[in-house]
């Protein structure tokens, strides 16, 4: 059995994921109840000096060290979940396990110290210990993904509520015919309804009279298709906020509402 401590977002998911052989330490517990250890505890983001100066150094070190003071013994085994934080910035990426570390904000640096305190606390009482540095962390069910924490799930996430957003827009706009994307971060709608027709005057005859109407006549810039596999289409990409997209899409119906 392995005792685990901090059954975070990450943690949590490892102790669903092996559930027969995975004890969950309670929150204030500091004596492992079983000699195999796997140590999540820790803060997340190197944000917290501007709110709570001492949070990481509580976190990262005092706790570690409250937990340590119980593995004094050759047959623990100490798994610490650290992370490529430690590095800093302005080393080889990808990094390697040997690359010099030098980190920059109270999270990083109290993570390599906690690395540190562990090998020398291993060579004082014989424990052993594994350092576990993790990179970016990519999962669903993070509530607390954040630009802090969990920023690749935190942009996915931001991705698909504009796509959303846009969609939804987009297609309440008379002649556009739409694919929901499942992977992009453009619609690709086909807009051939308008070719023919007249618009401020002028014959819209494929896909780049009517991207080039839309950036004269509503400020809005978007692509022809041409390029991207359908002369009928247009890419209107939506790797923009939500209040730019919003009036974007309104410039639009309001340009073809009166053509």
């Amino acid at each position: 059995m392995i005792s685990l401590f901090g059954p975070g977002f990450v943690g949590g998911r490892f102790a669903e994921m092996y559930s027969t052989f995975t004890h969950i330490e309670k929150r204030d517990e500091r004596c492992p109840t079983h000699k195999d250890v796997l140590y999540f505890i820790s803060t997340t983001n190197n944000y917290h000096v501007h709110n709570n100066i001492t949070l990481d150094v509580d976190t990262n070190l005092k706790v570690l060290c409250e937990t340590l003071d119980f593995c004094r013994s050759e047959d623990i085994t100490f798994n610490f979940i650290s992370s490529w934080f430690v590095y800093g910035q302005g080393g080889n990426v990808p990094a390697k396990e040997g690359d010099h570390c030098n980190p920059t904000g109270f999270y990083s640096i109290t993570k390599h110290c906690a690395e540190n305190l562990i090998k020398s606390f291993a060579q004082t009482t014989g424990m052993k210990y594994r350092i576990l540095r993790l990179c970016n962390v990519m999962g669903v069910g993070d509530t607390k993904a954040s630009k802090k924490k969990n920023a690749i799930q935190y942009m996915i996430n931001e991705f698909n509520s504009r796509k959303e957003l846009i969609f939804d827009l987009i297609s309440k706009i008379p002649g556009f015919k739409i694919l929901k994307p499942s992977g992009a971060f453009y619609l690709f709608p086909d807009v051939s309804h308008y070719f023919g027709e007249k618009i401020k005057g002028k014959i819209i005859n494929d896909a780049n009279d009517f991207a080039m109407i839309i950036l004269e006549e509503a400020n809005v810039a978007t692509v022809s298709g041409d390029s991207f596999g359908n002369k009928n289409c247009l890419r209107i990409s939506y790797a923009a906020s939500k209040e730019e997209i919003k009036e974007a899409v309104t410039r639009i119906k309001n340009l073809l509402a009166n053509y």
